[in-house]
């Protein structure tokens, strides 16, 4: 998982609004419909209690993500707060304040887990599988094969989702044992030994960290490309050239919530006497 920093999420409150039109221009659909699809919820459930908890660990909180993701979850119609207190006080805040799904992170790890039905979900998966459903998306019909750059957590999930709709994938990564690492879960997925050449691919997936990784050469007029990665890894100029669907945050937090919500609109009843 990338550390953010305060830059990265600073305006997320006060821009989602406008940035989710975007989303749906390059997409046709908005965030929290592609995230739904992920997780194959048609409908939007009833909002669920949601805490998002501070955690102090490793290097610390970075200012404004609790508010971020607070921001982004209230967007989605979640029933979204912050609690005052951090770390494991945080959690008990947000059990007593009624809370049914709970955000948190360190350095290692973001999740959103409810005790209660047995939920957890994972930032880096759901960051993943959200970008490749919103690449699926841009596509239509079409099953054009896809390149995917980075074949750790977030690029692996994106290879999985893609082809786990019928959708080609070649993935390369330029360290050789993360991509033998990779684990394949079908037949659909291509590792390749050396570099592509970019321009060869109309769909793009850059699950890398790598800044200006794509530039104006590798691009043509109807290139996408899905970027969760940060830092950006396409320059300026190439940005102008082809269609860039790209957030820090919004997106994977967002599956997130659709991932628990999911699991708990599965199991409710279970409980029941």
């Amino acid at each position: 998982m990338s550390r953010l920093v305060k830059d990265d999420i600073k305006s997320i409150s006060g821009e989602i609004e406008a940035y989710d039109l975007r989303f749906k221009e390059q997409t046709g659909y908005f965030m929290d419909e592609v995230a739904r699809k992920t997780v194959h919820l048609s409908d939007v459930p009833l909002p669920y209690r949601t805490a998002v908890i501070s955690v102090t660990s490793g290097l610390g909180v970075i200012s404004g993500f609790a508010e971020a993701v607070c921001a982004i979850l209230r967007h989605c119609s979640a029933d979204a707060f912050v609690t005052k207190a951090s770390d494991v006080d945080g959690i008990y805040e947000g059990v007593m304040k009624g809370a049914d799904i709970l955000f948190l992170a360190d350095d290692a790890r973001f999740v959103a887990l409810s005790v209660s039905a047995r939920a957890l979900a994972e930032n880096g998966e759901c960051t993943g599988v959200g970008f490749a459903e919103a690449l699926a998306c841009c596509m239509g019909c079409r099953r054009e094969k896809v390149l995917v750059l980075g074949a750790s957590e977030v690029g692996g999930a994106a290879a999985a989702y893609l082809a786990g709709r019928g959708i080609p994938v070649d993935v390369f990564d330029t360290n050789p044992n993360v991509l033998r690492g990779m684990k394949i879960p079908g037949g659909k997925i291509t590792k390749l030994d050396a570099a592509p050449r970019l321009r060869e691919y109309r769909y793009l997936y850059d699950a890398t960290t790598a800044a200006d990784l794509i530039t104006a050469g590798d691009v043509r007029g109807d290139t996408v490309i899905a970027a969760p990665g940060m830092p950006r890894g396409i320059t300026e100029e190439a940005c102008r050239i082809a269609t860039v669907i790209h957030n820090p945050l919004e997106l994977g937090v967002i599956a997130m919530y659709y991932k628990c919500a999911s699991i708990m609109e599965s199991r409710k009843g279970e409980c029941d006497c």
